[in-house]
């Protein structure tokens, strides 16, 4: 089934340097510089289903975020099939690799799998899964009623 996803990125710079992200999903493989918002187009015939996209942000270190600034990678959209609702951001999932020794100095240490999240601070994967056909995934996502 023709699926189309768009999904719009905007990279927050420190210090000139520039986020990096890995797709890393089941049908694009490549590494991408944000150098400013940008949308990532994917168009797939796919088999119904179970699907997912998938990206890694890379290039973080702890130097990387200042008093001013924060290397960081924002989601600010996502339009499946022309749809854009922003109950779709909540069936994403981050999956963060918290640095230390900020991570071990937390209590209550932070969750290891994020949900909904758009602000992307930390090295880590961003994850979208669905369902083909994709209306009905949408219409269950979205909470739409009745389903047929």
């Amino acid at each position: 089934m023709d699926t189309k996803i768009a999904i719009t990125l905007e990279g927050l710079t420190c210090d000139g340097k520039q986020p990096v992200i890995q797709w890393q999903g089941e049908h694009k493989k490549h590494q991408q510089t944000l150098w400013q918002e940008t949308t990532v187009e994917f168009e797939y015939d796919l088999e119904q289903g179970e699907h997912y996209i998938e990206f890694e942000f890379v290039n973080k270190t702890n130097q990387d975020t200042t008093a001013d600034e924060d290397l960081a990678v924002v989601i600010k959209d996502i339009t499946i099939n022309g749809i854009s609702d922003p109950k779709i951001m909540l069936a994403s999932t981050y999956q963060p690799r918290y640095p230390e020794p900020w991570f071990s100095q937390q209590d209550p240490t932070p969750g290891n799998i994020l949900h909904g999240h758009q602000y992307l601070g930390w090295n880590g994967v961003w994850r979208l899964e669905y369902t083909v056909p994709t209306f009905t995934w949408l219409h269950k996502t979205l909470g739409l009623g009745w389903r047929y």
